[in-house]
């Protein structure tokens, strides 16, 4: 089998990008994180990576890892103008996805969680992209938000959720899909989350976390139980 070199580039950088954005240590751990991107590899990250224009349009213009400078990944994750909004933007989306599965399992959700998923994923991805400032911009005139607080926009599109405001929600979900690589990025992560061939384990050392977050994290992350950190 050949080297995937996005997938060693990518297992290379994440501990710099845990280190400096300050994600939990107990979310999706370095270990787990191979896991991912392995059983992904590098045909179905290009492939999601088209819809909004990430990466080159072939894995030959990747560059290997073996040549880049030594520490490149560290400043490349200082020097990034968005590493300041990941942690609290995370926060809020685990936060929401607790409160919204939470109505989901006592059966009072009126949107369907993948819906939901959706869109939260979008919102949550758009503000660390330069892709992402068109479609931020459209969902913040409709939730009234701010494009420099992802976390709030995250908060304020649960909010509307757990309230039924379905004309709030219908308007996040069209904007949406009217930004069409966003559309396509966000179907095809579900597609992704849902036919995942491995096992993995999303969470190593699980804090004090609610039953809630524990059933968002599998039902919207396939979390399972057979692998461990």
């Amino acid at each position: 089998m050949s080297r995937q070199k996005l997938v060693s580039l990518l297992q290379a950088g994440y501990p710099q990008f845990k280190e400096h954005s300050g994600v939990p240590s107990w979310l999706l751990p370095e270990r787990s994180f191979a896991v991912v991107v392995d059983g992904l590899g590098d045909t179905r990250m290009m492939e999601m990576s088209r819809c909004l224009g990430l990466l080159p349009d072939t894995v030959e213009e990747i560059p290997d890892g073996d040549v880049l400078p030594q520490g490149m990944w560290q400043e490349a994750c200082l020097a990034w103008s968005c590493l300041s909004l990941v942690s609290e933007t995370i926060t809020a989306l685990l936060e929401s996805a607790d409160r919204v599965m939470a109505k989901h399992n006592r059966g009072d959700l009126n949107t369907e969680p993948q819906a939901v998923f959706r869109s939260l994923m979008a919102i949550a991805f758009a503000p660390l992209v330069r892709q992402g400032k068109a479609v931020l911009h459209d969902v913040a005139v409709i939730l009234g938000g701010a494009v420099d607080d992802p976390a709030d926009m995250i908060t304020r599109y649960a909010d509307a959720v757990l309230s039924d405001d379905p004309a709030t929600v219908t308007r996040v979900v069209e904007c949406i899909g009217s930004h069409r690589e966003w559309a396509c990025w966000a179907d095809m992560l579900q597609q992704l989350a849902s036919s995942f061939p491995e096992d993995y384990r999303m969470v190593a050392v699980t804090p004090q976390l609610s039953e809630g977050l524990v059933d968002a994290l599998a039902d919207m992350m396939k979390e399972t139980a057979h692998y461990g950190a």
